[in-house]
């Protein structure tokens, strides 16, 4: 299951206008691991993390990030919580996407 948290990112034709930054948040080292590789390859710098209180951290110190795609379901701070927070301190719209069982 996860949430993505959007700020507008310019593309043109598929190829990326201006380096942005995606953080992906997801404890399954696979799973987080083929999103980064696939992003990358698509030219955006991606910053990864395993857990939401990483991921905070790290959110807090950088603002300048594009899109957040984040497992809802994570030890410890898990993604709707790590979005609360962020919300404190961010004016980013939010979109939730979740699997087709709804979990």
């Amino acid at each position: 299951m996860y949430a993505i948290v959007q700020l507008k990112i310019a593309t043109k034709v598929g190829k990326v206008i201006v380096n942005k930054t995606i953080l992906v948040v997801e404890d399954d080292l696979n799973t987080n691991e083929v999103i980064s590789i696939f992003l990358r390859e698509k030219g955006y710098t991606v910053e990864s993390f395993d857990n939401g209180e990483k991921a905070y951290e790290f959110i807090s110190m950088n603002k300048a990030i594009d899109l957040i795609i984040v497992d809802i379901m994570l030890p410890g701070m898990d993604g709707i919580e790590l979005l609360t927070k962020v919300r404190s301190f961010s004016q980013v719209s939010t979109n939730h996407c979740f699997n087709s069982n709804g979990r």
